[in-house]
């Protein structure tokens, strides 16, 4: 008679429940939330000095994207796009001279 050692047997994973799951995925939702409010005025106030734009910034971000699903997509980012160059040109032409 042989005599066989049985296999190991591996503990059982800890499994995340739903809630927790959901949890973690808000809490590391709201940290990206957090600091993109931080990054997108500090990294608007580096690119011009005009308090009006980076005001906008702000604004833009406290009313999220709610406003632009009413919209053509094209169209608001042909809008958005020529706003910006416009208040770019004329920041650029005033540091110039």
């Amino acid at each position: 008679m042989s005599t066989t050692q049985p296999e190991p047997v591996a503990a059982p994973r800890r499994r995340l429940g739903d809630f927790q799951r959901l949890f973690t995925a808000s809490t590391i939702s709201n940290l990206g939330d957090g600091m993109g409010q931080i990054a997108y005025p500090w990294l608007a106030s580096a690119v011009t000095r005009n308090p009006l734009l980076i005001a906008l910034i702000v604004v833009a971000q406290r009313l999220g994207s709610g406003g632009l699903c009413r919209w053509d997509p094209k169209a608001s980012l042909l809008r958005y796009q020529s706003g910006t160059m416009r208040h770019v040109d004329r920041d650029r032409s005033r540091s110039v001279t």
